[in-house]
């Protein structure tokens, strides 16, 4: 799987943690724990952001030209 889908995978997981902690107006350690996690899951494979550099703005979707 390309990188830039892993990444937006990882978010969409922490989106679903952070939209659950919403609605019940609690978050455990599980789920911070989670998130934690998650986010040293994207450092991880983003070498710190270094990689990232222009992973969504790069793309086909968001290079319009006239």
């Amino acid at each position: 799987m390309h990188i830039r889908r892993e990444i937006d995978n990882i978010l969409d997981q922490m989106l679903e943690i952070i939209a659950k902690n919403k609605t019940s107006n609690k978050e455990n350690d599980d789920d911070k724990a989670m998130i934690e996690h998650l986010e040293q899951t994207i450092n991880l494979k983003t070498n710190d952001g270094k990689r990232a550099k222009g992973m969504w703005t790069d793309s086909p979707e968001f290079n319009y030209t006239k």
